[in-house]
This record gives C-alpha cells, structure tokens and sequence, in this order.
C-alpha cells in the first residue's frame, strides 16, 4: 500500500505484495528509567541463575551488566 497525503487530501493505491511470513515475539516485561541498570542483577535473579546477553557490534558497552550479573552468581554468555 502506498499512501501519499497531499494538503486535506489523502490518495490511497494498492500494489501486489508477495504474501510474506513475519512473526515477532518480545519479552513480557520491558522496564525503562533512570537507575535501572543498576537492578539488573535482582531483576535478572528472580528468572533464573543463567543469562544470554545480546550485545549487538560494541561488546565493551555492556561490561557494567556483566559486573551486576557476576554480582548475583548468574552465569552468562554473551553474543553479538
């Protein structure tokens, strides 16, 4: 679908799309705020004792969560 608005007037066209499959799942909790890397360990605690942490191209950004996660005895791997 391609939707272009022009001023007060909206023109609407249809193009043929290739039936896809897409799937997304996310977690069940998803916590934003200040301070809140600092509760990683309790929070990552109360669901288990190992971890996987995804660390995307810049591993090195995430060594305080790896320090939080020591803290709690959660063993961890971590991927990029």
């Amino acid at each position: 679908m391609n939707i272009q608005m022009r001023s007060k007037q909206v023109t609407i066209t249809h193009q043929k799309v290739k039936k896809m499959r897409f799937e997304f799942a996310t977690a069940t909790r998803i916590i934003v705020g200040a301070g809140m890397l600092k509760e990683i360990g309790a929070l990552a605690a109360g669901l288990g004792k190992r971890a996987l942490v995804v660390t995307g191209s810049q591993p090195e950004r995430v060594g305080r969560i790896f320090d939080l996660l020591e803290d709690r005895e959660i063993a961890y791997r971590s991927e990029e």
